[in-house]
């Protein structure tokens, strides 16, 4: 540790200190913003505040297309299984041509045509 020598001031580690501690006190006094320097925060707060307010607003529709998405695509694909009327198996197309035939009063042979002309007519895109 340094001593103060006879005439009262520090020497050695606290003298270094003390001039340390002179020239940041007169470099505080002597910098001072720019004219524009208020401008130049407010504008960098202002493009912060738009930019968060962009993120949020963009993290936002991400969130509500997203669950818009989730609640839509059960019902899309409802949509896109939905086949036109007509038999799926030959028991069904029987059925039908039977039911036709006693409807129309007609041979089930003519019936069973009927049936197939229907379910083809049913299948053809455009019609």
């Amino acid at each position: 540790m340094t001593h103060p020598n006879p005439a009262g001031r520090p020497h050695g580690e606290d003298a270094d200190l003390l001039r340390v501690e002179q020239q940041i006190a007169a470099l505080g006094r002597s910098i001072t913003p720019s004219s524009n320097h208020r401008d130049k925060v407010l504008r960098r707060a202002s493009d912060a505040s738009v930019r968060t307010r962009s993120k949020r607003r963009s993290a936002q529709i991400v969130v509500v297309m997203s669950l818009l998405l989730l609640v839509v695509s059960p019902l899309i694909g409802v949509l896109t299984r939905i086949e036109p009327p007509g038999p799926a198996t030959a028991e069904q197309a029987n059925q039908e041509a039977l039911r036709h035939a006693a409807e129309n009063r007609m041979s089930f042979d003519w019936a069973l045509v009927d049936v197939f002309e229907k379910f083809r007519a049913n299948r053809r895109p455009g019609r």
